[in-house]
């Protein structure tokens, strides 16, 4: 299974905390967000994981 994880956004909900770090590398119990989902999809044996992210340069 293939799956594409939605992580774009700017993170305004989690300010201060994601001034200088993305959404997905904020830390829960010293563990990147991102970190447990990965986990999990590792659990229900996906194979291939891709990822959207914001760009911050200008167009």
């Amino acid at each position: 299974m293939n799956v594409m994880m939605l992580t774009a956004g700017e993170g305004t909900r989690l300010r201060p905390h994601t001034t200088y770090v993305p959404k997905p590398a904020i830390s829960f119990l010293n563990v990147p967000l991102y970190a447990y989902s990965l986990y999990f999809l590792n659990e229900i044996a996906v194979k291939k994981v891709v990822s959207n992210q914001k760009s911050n340069r200008a167009a």
